[in-house]
Formats: C-alpha cells, structure tokens, sequence
C-alpha cells in the first residue's frame, strides 16, 4: 500500500514541475512591417523631320516639283521646313549647290529666302529660337532665279542640297554671336523614332507608419515620376517624407536593390540623404544592401528622405529613349516587446494560479510524509 501512495506522490510532483516549466517561458516579439517602391528614369530624344513643298494656285502646299523648268527672273515657291518629332530643340541648317551644274561663281545665298529667326554663322543657318515638340521651323519661303540670267544657262541644273541639324534645347544655350554658336558639338544620327511626350508634376511622396494591420503605407507609387523624362545634363532632385502616426515609436529602416541590368544604369549618379546625412553617394547601379536606420520615429515625428540624380551631360544618342529603374524598401519594426505569458515566480502571478501550485505543492509534500510515516510506522509493527 505504501508503495503506490509513494509512486501517486511522484507523479504529482512531475506534474508539478512541468507546470512549472511550461510558465517559465518568456518570449519577445518586434512587429515589422515593409513597403518598396519601383523609380524609374527615362531618357528623352532628339529626332526631326525636312520636308519640302511647293503652292499650287489656291497657295495651298503641295508637292514640290524637282524637275520644273524655270526662267530668269522668277520666283520660284519652295518652302522647306524642319519639323520637331521629339524633345524640343535647336535646328540649324546647311545648304550647298553641289550637284548644279551652273557655274559655283554664280550661286549663293542672294537666291533663298529666308523665313524669320535664322542667322548665318560659319557654314551653317542656325534658328534662334527653339524649335517645341510637334512644331517646325520654316527655313525657306522660295528661289529667287536671278533676272541677269540668260538663255546661256538653259539645259543646265540648279539643284540645292539642304541637311539639317538638331541639338537639345535643355541645358543647352547656343552663342549666336559666335561663328559656331553649338561649340563644336558633334551631331550623331538619331537611332530611334520613339518619343514619349514628357509629363512632368509636383506629387507630394511619403512613407507613413499607420500600425495596426495598415503597417507601412506609402503615397506615391514612382518616387521619380515628377522628372518626366531626362537629358543629358539634367541634376533632378525630390523628396519623400518619412513619418509616424502610430502611438508608438517605430524604427524605419531603408534599402536599395538593383532590379536593372543595363548600361543607362552604370551612368547615372544618384545621391541619396535623410536629414543632411549621407545614406548613398554613386552610380545609380549600386545599391544600399544592408538596411540603414533613418530613424527612431515618435509618434508625429518626421524626417526628409531626399535625392538627386545627374544625367551625364556627354550621354549620346545611343541612350536615347532608353529606360531603367531602381527599387527602394523601407521596414518599420516596433521595439521588441513581452507577451502576456507569466513567468514562474513572477510577482505578477496571478493568485489563483499561485494558490493552485502551493495547493498542489502542499498536497504532494503530505502525501510523502504520510508515506513515510505509515512506513515507519509498519516498521515499528
């Protein structure tokens, strides 16, 4: 009989002492939330159109007609005309007589007539002002045959050879009173029609912790977007404000990740700041790999992200139209708290809870005692 009390005895205790194991436990947690953003960078063009026309009776356009006969003395309607197809621009125009087979002496500018804004420099006409996206630019209104011509030249050719030229408006100011008013720019054949018509804006961005199951909410789904698109020699910058309205402090971490393989992204040089503080200084195609803190966020506090890009000014024609992109990830963590589970020997244990482990304790410690008392008292008989 003593022996089973004893091994009743026993397991209470086990019982006992897993309890206590289990109460022991004391995790923590940090509640995380992350957003990202996708900024993405297009690169404009530069492409334009010559067209030529002549007037029909009524003076409306038509096509120009190469092989007319004319005579001495008259005025011939030929309107050429350089149209924008791309980002606005300046133009410039050259014009030779190369291929006439009249004497070279006898040809120059005295012929053309001119539309308004143009200015000779050097070899080449240049437009003075700059040419929008889907305007033009009239160079010529009409040939002057001169009246001192005679039948001397008949079964000869005047032909007139245009080529025109185009350079970005942006960042770019000519020198009129120059004899090369572009500097010496070299012009490159354009390697693409594309265009996208620019659209620039002034978008408020941020990231806000809001807590609750809302976490992390960004306005704004393109940090770039404001730009629209950029060129050569372009230093863009914007902001994002980072904040917090949850009624507790918050840290927000920020990264970067490279989600592009391209050359455009080699190029481009991006700086990146929270508060003046330097977060990220380079070429476009590194990236922030390890989260940064921007900062332990009150509730109601706030701070300014900030950014800049630089599009190399000697970017060249085969970047035009070309895209590429960068993503930024912000984490909010809330400071690592307790749960509700209670330690053993807590002072905070709830009495019930405390009342039912002394009970339980008490009870096996009698029940031993008892055990050993009977057995003693066997002994003695």
């Amino acid at each position: 009989m003593s022996k089973k009390r004893m091994q009743i005895s026993a397991t209470l205790l086990g019982i006992l002492l897993s309890a206590g194991t289990f109460a022991s436990a004391y995790p923590v947690f940090a509640a995380q939330s992350e957003v990202s953003v996708e900024n993405n960078v297009d690169i404009g063009n530069i492409n334009i159109s010559l067209e030529k026309h002549g007037l029909d009776k009524k003076g409306e356009k038509t096509d120009f007609d190469d092989a007319q006969v004319v005579v001495p003395g008259q005025v011939v309607d030929e309107l050429v005309d350089i149209f924008n197809l791309a980002n606005d621009a300046w133009v410039r125009m050259k014009v030779t007589f190369d291929d006439s087979t009249i004497d070279g002496n006898m040809l120059d500018d005295s012929l053309l007539n001119l539309g308004e804004d143009w200015v000779k420099c050097g070899d080449y006409y240049y437009c003075t002002k700059p040419v929008k996206h889907g305007e033009s630019a009239e160079f010529l209104k009409s040939v002057s045959i001169p009246a001192e011509w005679t039948e001397a030249l008949s079964e000869k050719d005047l032909k007139i050879n245009f080529t025109a030229d185009a350079v970005q408006e942006k960042n770019f100011t000519p020198n009129f009173k120059s004899d090369d008013p572009w500097f010496g720019t070299v012009i490159e054949q354009s390697v693409t029609d594309a265009y996208t018509v620019p659209v620039t804006s002034n978008n408020p961005f941020s990231v806000v912790y809001e807590g609750g199951a809302a976490g992390l909410v960004k306005v704004g789904n393109d940090f770039f977007s404001n730009w629209g698109t950029l060129m050569p020699g372009d230093v863009v910058s914007g902001k994002a404000t980072i904040s917090n309205k949850y009624a507790q402090s918050v840290k927000i971490y920020f990264q970067t990740d490279t989600i592009a393989d391209d050359n455009l992204l080699q190029k481009l040089h991006l700086k990146i700041a929270c508060d003046g503080q330097t977060l990220y200084d380079g070429s476009m195609a590194g990236e922030i790999t390890n989260k940064v803190l921007l900062g332990d966020f009150a509730q109601g506090s706030s701070k300014d992200l900030t950014y800049t890009l630089t599009v190399p000014a000697e970017l060249d024609n085969q970047y035009a139209m070309n895209k590429t992109k960068t993503k930024w990830i912000f984490t909010a963590e809330l400071p690592e708290t307790p749960n509700k589970t209670v330690a053993t020997g807590d002072s905070s244990l709830p009495s019930a809870f405390a009342g039912l482990s002394v009970s339980l304790g008490a009870a096996g410690i009698i029940m031993l005692s008892a055990s050993t008392k009977r057995r003693k008292g066997n002994e003695e008989n």
